[in-house]
């Protein structure tokens, strides 16, 4: 083995035994909170120095003041561990953005080294699950449990891995396994390619096999906006391939199988007797949506400014739903959660987002793979919500390539 090789292998098994063991408890926490705490703590102390010399981008400013917004509430003195978590999560995209910004040059070599990476990770995170889904190594989290749809006494459960619960594991494998799709007309040799193509299905199997349908949805659309965006063969076939298979098998399953019909339809063993309702569609999430802001409204001015913070929406929520829960809605949360300073903040950050991504002419490859992730980003935001490190690394790096292939005139195409 060359030193070229050893080292992503070196790599791969550092960064798998950090995610495999983030679900240990230190203290009151989680190692997962604490090292990204710390990450998310340095990366901010360099840009703040780095300011002195050169303008934070805006993207990263009004991200930053978004991050700000998440402690202005009364959760932070009800419960500071789980705001503080959700504040170090919404720092991901602004700040791993204008840390990787800051680290990138203008060349087309820059371009390529942050492609080369993000296709890495994506790489690591599908790879990630072969010893799981070979039963070599065991998850230290469960995913959804099977005696939901049928009576299992908790003896199985939805595919995990190392990604610390089912949407984390849904979310980031669909952007890794989209990503690689979008690799695929830029890989040279006939043995990389069908590499590749293996990984896309292993991806895919993994997806499935979490019972996730955010995962899935997300996956769709970056699909989908390959299919009316590419203009190359592959892509196309990929996209035509993807929709027969992924039609038929679901027709095919959902006639057949029962867990999949009923985790498909929002259902379990104590819904599935009830009459269904508006509001149950989509797992409730209608009538978690609703409530949500009709408690944000009814609340007083003063308390919409700054918002409710993550603890004191799952109370109000409680009260309304009888369930402890946020909004299922990432948008909805950060209008109950962040009120309408918060709001503004990270409007004014996905603004720039739009605007990174648009700036490029249609015909960039750099296009596609920004429209992919920014979409799928949306999706998961309208069903989801919750903020994953990986996949939120993998959106920064997408939006990194996406800003330094601009000055390029549109017009550098992937290395191989």
């Amino acid at each position: 083995m060359t030193r070229a090789s050893l080292k992503p292998a070196f790599g791969f098994v550092l960064f798998f035994g950090l995610f495999y063991i983030e679900p240990v408890s230190v203290g009151p926490t989680t190692i997962a909170v604490l090292w990204k705490a710390f990450l998310m703590l340095g990366l901010i102390m360099v840009l703040i120095n780095r300011h002195r010399l050169v303008p934070i981008n805006k993207l990263t400013a009004w991200g930053l003041l978004f991050v700000v917004s998440t402690v202005l509430n009364e959760s932070l003195f009800l419960n500071p561990v789980e705001t503080i978590s959700f504040t170090i999560k919404n720092a991901f995209i602004p700040v791993l953005y204008g840390f990787l910004l800051y680290r990138a040059g203008r060349s087309d070599r820059s371009v390529d080294q942050k492609t080369n990476f993000l296709r890495l990770l994506s790489l690591f995170v599908v790879l990630s699950v072969l010893p799981f889904l070979t039963g070599l190594v065991s998850p230290m989290s469960s995913g959804y449990d099977l005696s939901l749809f049928q009576d299992l006494s908790g003896a199985a459960f939805g595919f995990i891995g190392i990604f610390q619960n089912a949407h984390g594991a849904s979310i980031t494998l669909a952007v890794a396994t989209g990503t690689i799709v979008w690799s695929l007309p830029y890989i040279r040799t006939m043995g990389k390619k069908l590499f590749y193509m293996a990984l896309i299905l292993i991806g895919a199997v993994a997806l499935v096999l979490t019972l996730v349908r955010t995962g899935a949805a997300m996956f769709a659309v970056m699909i989908f906006f390959v299919f009316v965006t590419s203009r190359k063969g592959i892509h196309l076939s990929l996209a035509v391939g993807f929709a027969i298979i992924g039609i038929g098998a679901g027709v095919y399953l959902f006639e057949t199988n029962h867990d999949f019909r009923m985790r498909l339809l929002g259902e379990n063993i104590y819904t599935v007797q009830q009459s269904v309702t508006l509001n149950q569609i989509g797992s409730g999430r209608l009538q978690y949506w609703t409530s949500a802001l009709e408690n944000f409204f009814s609340a007083p001015f003063v308390d919409q400014i700054f918002g409710f913070g993550p603890t004191l929406a799952k109370d109000y929520m409680q009260q309304a739903t009888g369930l402890r829960i946020y909004a299922h809605n990432g948008l909805i949360d950060i209008v109950q959660f962040y009120g309408y300073f918060g709001v503004f903040a990270y409007g004014m950050m996905l603004f720039y987002i739009f605007r990174i991504v648009f700036a490029l002419k249609r015909t960039s490859p750099y296009f596609l793979l920004g429209g992919m992730h920014l979409f799928a980003y949306l999706t998961q935001m309208a069903i989801q919500g919750e903020r994953f490190f990986l996949a939120d690394l993998l959106f920064a790096l997408v939006l990194v390539s996406v800003t330094v292939a601009r000055p390029q005139n549109h017009t550098h195409r992937p290395s191989r």
